[in-house]
């Protein structure tokens, strides 16, 4: 008879955490941004990402399959909350944003395959840079749908965005460019 792994529910909490956001991110499709659903479930997308993270490491689970789960869970709510901000895009008003969170994506999506080319595998870096991005974009997303009701201030909160997310991205890239090896946990381009 084998012996189950008290811990192994409990391990595992990370990787439910990660698919738990691909699902409510998947849910956000269907919900309008100025409703308080698309908010609350905004919300929980927001809480499992840190939480995940937190989890693994505090409960010493972290692995390559949740640095995986991560990733694709960032990127599944990344994809549909462009999407949704796709759907309220006034051109040619918006023309600039369109083609600031274009160039970004553009630039996010070449460092994906890059990493895949240089080093073998599908992964999006963890640096502070990233995370750092990753809360503005967070933060900046309700505001500009929901709070900036002027052409000025989406203006400035969309700047601001796709500022953050452009230096991480670019230093994503010299990061790819120069490592000997992949880290997915590299703190940043000073890392050495």
């Amino acid at each position: 008879m084998t012996r189950k792994d008290p811990n192994l529910g409990v391990n595992q909490l990370p990787n439910a955490l990660s698919l738990t956001r691909v699902a409510l991110s998947l849910a956000l499709i269907w919900a309008d941004p100025g409703t308080t659903a698309f908010a609350i479930i905004y919300l929980f997308c927001g809480v499992t990402d840190i939480v995940d993270g937190w989890s693994a490491r505090r409960l010493a689970a972290t692995s390559a399959l949740g640095a995986r789960l991560d990733t694709l869970g960032d990127a599944t709510f990344t994809l549909v909350v462009i999407g949704q901000m796709l759907t309220h895009i006034h051109l040619p008003t918006d023309l600039p944003l369109a083609i600031g969170v274009g160039a970004v994506a553009l630039l996010r999506m070449m460092n994906f395959v890059a990493t895949k080319l240089r080093f073998g595998e599908w992964n999006v870096m963890h640096t502070f840079a990233n995370k750092a991005a990753g809360v503005v974009v967070f933060v900046a997303i309700p505001l500009w749908l929901w709070a900036a009701s002027t052409v000025d201030a989406r203006a400035w909160i969309a700047g601001i965005t796709i500022a953050a997310t452009a230096l991480a991205s670019l230093e994503e890239s010299l990061i790819i460019a120069t490592a000997r090896a992949y880290d997915v946990n590299r703190r940043g381009l000073w890392q050495v």
